[in-house]
């Protein structure tokens, strides 16, 4: 049975029932938190414990090692950044929540923004980090409405990154961070392998060393290009 209409100073119509059941779950999702501050509070993290896992993960293999890092081209140089270490570090370092959504989209000034959000439950500590990104091929078109959706999942994946990276203190996955670019980088007994791997996967797509060596602007004899190819 429908309760009585009430006119909000938007002008939006709602109902006594509609009221009671948002009031409902907000309380739901109050004792919900609370609950969770409640278990960080009895069970508080270890950060000692919390290290050693993250670095484990993140070593266990060379593909996790990559997930850390990543590279974008931008002014013709390649701009590194840091991943969460394949955001694991995230629940191992413990007691915490994390969301990201899309707060705006602009189809006048073509772009979307998302805001992520950190939250220690030990600590009573929020971190915010809004990305905005443009909607627009490269010929300065609107996306469609798909690729909008999808351009803002991606946004709000790093909106996300950026709150983690903001909140989980640095000196807890700095370690595991320079341990990840070590195994990416290697030795120089896994130089020729990787070098081999690199041409065999260009080779699949029909891409030769010479075009590589060009791409690359190195010049001089392919000898000497192979040597000065960088890690």
């Amino acid at each position: 049975m429908s309760g009585q209409e009430i006119i909000t100073q938007d002008g939006e119509i709602i109902t006594e029932t509609d009221i009671g059941s948002g009031s409902l779950a907000i309380g739901l999702a109050k004792a919900e938190i609370d609950q969770q501050v409640a278990t960080a509070k009895r069970y508080p993290r270890s950060i000692a414990r919390a290290q050693r896992a993250i670095f484990e993960l993140v070593t266990i293999d060379e593909e996790s090692a990559k997930e850390c890092n990543y590279a974008l081209p931008r002014g013709g140089k390649p701009i590194t950044g840091l991943n969460p270490p394949r955001r694991d570090h995230r629940p191992e370092y413990g007691n915490n929540r994390t969301g990201a959504r899309v707060v705006h989209v602009d189809r006048a000034e073509k772009y979307v923004e998302a805001e992520g959000v950190y939250i220690d439950l030990e600590t009573n500590a929020a971190t915010t980090a809004r990305v905005r990104t443009r909607i627009v091929d490269r010929y300065g078109k609107l996306y469609s409405d798909d690729m909008i959706i999808v351009t803002g999942n991606a946004v709000c994946s790093k909106a996300k990154r950026n709150a983690i990276l903001a909140g989980v203190p640095k000196a807890v996955w700095r370690k595991a961070y320079e341990a990840a670019l070590a195994t990416i980088k290697g030795d120089i007994k896994t130089l020729s392998e990787r070098r081999d791997a690199m041409l065999k996967a260009f080779a699949a797509f029909g891409v030769k060393p010479e075009q590589i060596f060009t791409a690359l602007d190195i010049g001089g004899s392919m000898m000497s290009a192979w040597t000065r190819l960088p890690c």
